[in-house]
């Protein structure tokens, strides 16, 4: 499991409890999260730094963490969950792998990350490098209205490219609506120029 920690060292360091070896990947500020994207499982960030320098879409679930007083406005980023400072790296892990294991969605749809498999009450499928990358975003964001652009940029797909956001998007709704019926292709919604997927 990975999990990039958007911050400094000396903001880690402060956040968990010393006491407890933690076993961290290398710090990754947000300029640079694309490149790591693929091979994480989640993003970790101080809480003040998303309600102040980024908001939503996100490319993968995203955990705050931090005092109390930031709880609400993280939540209302749409940030997955919170930690509340000092918290412990099993408490952090567990929740993250409880989530990176299987995403159970709408239409008795479930999503494994790990496997890029999508599995439905009428069959599985391992999606390809772009639609995983695509449903990822749009699961990290499930309820949430994302840009086509922005959506484009985060799935990896060409900035300025509409038709080929539009195809990978046609694709994934093909996939759904085999893995869970007609109604499988509802889950991915167009909306005011952008997508979203279906909440619970």
């Amino acid at each position: 499991m990975r999990v990039l920690f958007l911050g400094t060292e000396e903001e880690l360091s402060r956040s968990y409890l010393r006491e407890e070896s933690l076993v961290f990947p290398p710090v990754v500020l947000w300029d640079g999260y694309e490149r790591a994207i693929d091979s994480a499982d989640a993003v970790l960030a101080p809480a003040w730094r998303l309600i102040l320098q980024y908001k939503p879409p996100w490319p993968l679930p995203v955990y705050a963490c931090g005092t109390l007083e930031f709880m609400d406005d993280a939540f209302a980023l749409g940030c997955t969950d919170y930690l509340v400072e000092p918290w412990l790296c099993a408490e952090m892990t567990a929740r993250v792998r409880a989530r990176a294991c299987t995403l159970h969605l709408s239409c008795g749809l479930h999503f494994t990350p790990a496997s890029a498999m999508l599995c439905g009450p009428c069959g599985s499928l391992r999606l390809s490098h772009t639609l995983l990358r695509l449903f990822r975003v749009l699961a990290a964001n499930r309820g949430r209205t994302i840009r086509s652009n922005e959506l484009a940029t985060l799935a990896g797909i060409p900035s300025g490219s509409s038709r080929a956001l539009a195809m990978a998007v046609c694709r994934l709704r093909v996939i759904l609506a085999r893995l869970c019926g007609p109604q499988g292709s509802d889950l991915i919604l167009a909306d005011g120029g952008g997508y979203m997927l279906a909440g619970e």
